[in-house]
């Protein structure tokens, strides 16, 4: 029925589904022993604090972003692009690629 959740979450998702007798005993067994819900639960889960800006950069090209787009129909023997994205003037340049493609494809 879906994830790993808290044992509230998990008994209301129960209860969608089934009548058990004793359902909050066996869920909290479950979630109790289950690795995983252990990790994964907000109470051990440290709180990331407030976003901070990112820095601004003061020429172009010096800061970048790369992104591949893939699954796309064939179009000239080509179905990935390669977008590059210059932070500094938000200009960017969409490079057509062919798969499989190697590093060496990418750095030209």
């Amino acid at each position: 029925m879906g994830g790993h959740s808290s044992i509230k979450v998990t008994i209301k998702r129960v209860l969608h589904r089934f009548y058990l007798g004793s359902l909050n005993k066996d869920v909290t067994t479950l979630v109790s022993n289950c690795l995983i819900c252990q990790q994964c639960i907000s109470e051990h889960v440290k709180t990331l604090g407030l976003l901070q800006p990112l820095p601004v950069p003061s020429i172009p090209w010096i800061d970048i972003a790369l992104n591949f787009i893939e699954g796309l129909p064939n179009s000239s023997g080509k179905d990935i692009i390669l977008v590059v994205i210059n932070k500094y003037t938000k200009y960017g340049h969409f490079l057509p690629l062919a798969h499989p493609f190697r590093d060496s494809q990418v750095v030209k």
